[in-house]
């Protein structure tokens, strides 16, 4: 008998460059959002000031002197807050994947992205609670809802009104629309944000995720939508658009759900017995599951917790 033979085609590719160039995109996009963030803060703590200044004067001349006290306290606790946002956002750079809560996520983009615009915007937030758990780097996901929030913003003339959606769905094929091109299935949290802005015409939608392709002429860097599509993608996701010329348009951001509260499990490779059982003792202690032991690479046995 003849034995049969089966080959494998193994493809090996090198992504160094394309990682690093994702990464820079990231950056770039980062720096972008940080720019504007900062030019509106600085806006309103200037706004701040002005009160501040003003309650002194008052203070000075013995006129309304218990209203000028208090409204030097708000004024000042409103300007640390300015602050503080501002440098919660420049500290919030690691790049190191963590349970992430989605529902903190969006209510700090909202916060930050009322410093981004001056036009009447109304926000309407619906199905955020404080158990909507993805793996993912914090940041990331909150420089793509800011992204989106601010094509909903220059999207939108001078009034209207946002809102921004959350519900866990089961994702078992591609939807219409998407950026790319994947398989995903299983449970998933999908954010839909929409605006009732001028919409995304036919010829545009077919290159809103490309990089460096912006409508906004000299104001726009055609990089938001495009790192927002690759951080998505990145994180095993699906960013869609739909849209309709006059009425608006909705993103649709889908991200694996999972359970934060699961206990982490380890997998230990070492040749001496009295280190394994060390190593259990102590991440047992952390609450991370043990499961398998290795005494060496190629010999594993198994041992119940």
């Amino acid at each position: 008998n003849e034995k049969e033979h089966h080959l494998t085609d193994v493809i090996i590719k090198d992504v160094t460059n394309e990682a690093r160039l994702k990464r820079k995109i990231n950056n770039y996009d980062s720096l972008v959002l940080l720019g504007e963030m900062t030019s509106g803060i600085v806006h309103d703590l200037g706004n701040q000031l002005m009160v501040i200044l003003s309650a002194t004067e008052l203070l000075d001349k013995n006129i309304n002197q218990k209203k000028s006290i208090e409204l030097l306290k708000k004024t000042s606790k409103n300007t640390a807050e300015l602050v503080q946002n501002l440098l919660a956002y420049i500290r919030n750079d690691t790049t190191r994947k963590t349970n992430v809560n989605l529902g903190d996520v969006i209510k700090e983009a909202v916060k930050f992205f009322k410093h981004l615009s001056n036009k009447n915007i109304k926000i309407i937030i619906n199905g955020v609670d404080d158990d909507l758990f993805i793996l993912s780097e914090r940041k990331s996901i909150l420089n793509v809802i800011l992204n989106i929030l601010i094509n909903a913003r220059d999207a939108i003339k001078n009034e209207g009104e946002i809102s921004i959606d959350i519900k866990l769905v089961n994702l078992a094929y591609l939807p219409l629309n998407s950026a790319f091109y994947a398989n995903p299935k299983g449970s998933f949290y999908k954010i839909s944000i929409t605006d009732n802005g001028k919409g995304i015409s036919e010829d545009e939608m077919a290159n809103i995720f490309i990089p460096f392709y912006t409508t906004k002429k000299l104001k726009g860097t055609g990089l938001g939508l495009a790192n927002a599509s690759m951080i998505i993608e990145e994180n095993q996701g699906v960013l869609c658009c739909k849209s309709q010329v006059d009425y608006g348009t909705t993103f649709d951001i889908y991200l694996k759900a999972i359970n934060a509260y699961m206990n982490p499990n380890v997998l230990v490779i070492s040749d001496d017995i009295n280190y394994l059982t060390n190593a259990k003792k102590c991440l047992k202690k952390y609450n991370y599951e043990f499961h398998y032991f290795a005494r060496s690479v190629g010999e594993v046995f198994y041992e119940e917790n």
